[in-house]
């Protein structure tokens, strides 16, 4: 069971939930925040990885490809938990160009930026809005995404780490 801080108790819980395998939009922003209690839910705990991850790229965005390479990690090993939890696609099921753990991952660049973005800029500048109707899009098309995965709509992509993982060979 997982807990969480929810900003608002009085919330039905079934808001927090899609799937026992994914958890909603709401728990996902929680998690990627780390307002969500440890509990080792794979998920949970990437996206708790990759919220501190991403907060470590916008601090430092010279340390962008060992943090990138870190996180195509974390990508992968939600990808590789969540293979064998969802059910098999049905037949005819679209084939799509992102993971879970890829769709994740957007969305806790998009809610880590968009925090940022509120600290560092004055409320009224055009970015702030832009990047909070980001991170809305972000929540609704993950939202929409899990929908769909769970009802063996989507084909998923095996999950790869990125060209980080490739670094050593390329510098030689």
């Amino acid at each position: 069971m997982i807990t969480v801080h929810r900003p608002d108790p009085t919330a039905p819980m079934s808001r927090w939930a899609i799937s026992p395998v994914l958890p909603s939009p709401e728990t996902l922003l929680c998690a990627i925040r780390g307002q969500v209690d440890e509990v080792g839910s794979p998920i949970i705990d990437g996206a708790r990885q990759l919220g501190s991850l991403y907060r470590e790229l916008i601090a430092d965005p010279l340390a962008g490809v060992p943090i990138r390479a870190q996180i195509g990690a974390v990508v992968g090993g939600i990808d590789s938990w969540v293979h064998g939890q969802l059910p098999p696609p049905h037949p005819g099921a679209v084939r799509v160009m992102d993971s879970v753990g890829g769709a994740i991952s957007r969305l806790a660049e998009a809610s880590e930026a968009a925090i940022w973005a509120l600290q560092h800029y004055p409320p009224a500048d055009l970015r702030v809005h832009q990047v909070w109707e980001h991170l809305a899009e972000m929540r609704e098309g993950y939202a929409e995404f899990t929908e769909k995965v769970l009802a063996g709509a989507f084909e998923l992509p095996k999950s790869w780490p990125g060209i980080e993982s490739m670094e050593q060979d390329l510098t030689e």
